[in-house]
């Protein structure tokens, strides 16, 4: 995208821009102006992504930080990229922070009302697990961490996510 192209596609979207102030309230007025410049972002984003294309066929559906675009199969930020899932490597590491902090039915909820991005609950069960096996897989050396407890010592283990009838 050239410069000029740039300032087009901001100045169309200037007077959506001018007719925020008229909002009541602030609240209205920075969800507004956050919808106008991620979809800017996006626009932009995806054009950069796709320069120099004269077709617009081999292209993957790959959801992002900005929502859902199409960039070329072709180009260097999705060349071998193996367990992608069609997601960007950003919007992974953000999926897999909302898995762990929450149930995987709850997550998508919490990514669409942060990022105003829908996805799958499943989406971020497999990014999660993927990430989960690869990470084991690094630090599975099969040496003992933490060191035998003694008998004088009082050890103390939590569990969570457990009932105990009482």
């Amino acid at each position: 995208m050239t410069q000029e192209e740039y300032l087009a596609l901001a100045e169309s979207r200037y007077d959506e821009l001018e007719k925020l102030k008229e909002k009541d309230n602030f609240y209205d007025y920075e969800k507004g102006f956050d919808e106008i410049w991620r979809d800017l972002g996006r626009q932009y984003m995806e054009s950069q992504l796709n320069e120099k294309s004269v077709t617009s066929d081999r292209r993957k559906k790959t959801i992002t930080r900005y929502g859902e675009m199409l960039i070329l199969k072709s180009n260097r930020y999705m060349e071998g990229r193996k367990n992608s899932f069609g997601i960007s490597p950003c919007m992974q590491e953000l999926m897999v922070y909302a898995g762990q902090l929450e149930c995987y039915e709850k997550c998508n909820e919490i990514l669409e009302r942060f990022l105003c991005i829908e996805v799958n609950p499943s989406q971020v069960y497999r990014v999660t697990t993927s990430v989960s096996e690869s990470l084991q897989a690094e630090d599975d050396t099969g040496e003992r961490i933490l060191s035998p407890v003694e008998k004088s010592e009082t050890l103390y283990a939590g569990v969570d996510g457990s009932m105990i009838s009482t």
